[in-house]
């Protein structure tokens, strides 16, 4: 979460060319309105996603996570029995 949410996932998709989801979210702690990006990168991407978040908003609130599968345009292809 960030409060240069906008900046950060035009960034995200002209730098490392992925794309990025926004939703609207809510931080609890301080009670503010703010977007909440969701962006699938491939491991060798995130030392920079790291950097430019953190260039961009030193403050964001970033969460990494392994993905068991991701399925789609610029990752794997769905099984053909689906």
């Amino acid at each position: 979460m960030s409060e240069k949410s906008e900046q950060i996932a035009d960034a995200i998709i002209h730098t490392l060319g992925r794309g990025v989801t926004g939703f609207a979210g809510r931080g609890m702690y301080f009670k503010r309105e703010r977007e909440t990006l969701f962006c699938v990168v491939k491991n060798r991407q995130l030392p920079a996603l790291k950097k430019l978040v953190k260039q961009m908003d030193n403050k964001a609130f970033l969460i990494v996570t392994s993905a068991h599968q991701v399925l789609g345009e610029g990752f794997g292809a769905f099984d053909k029995e689906l």
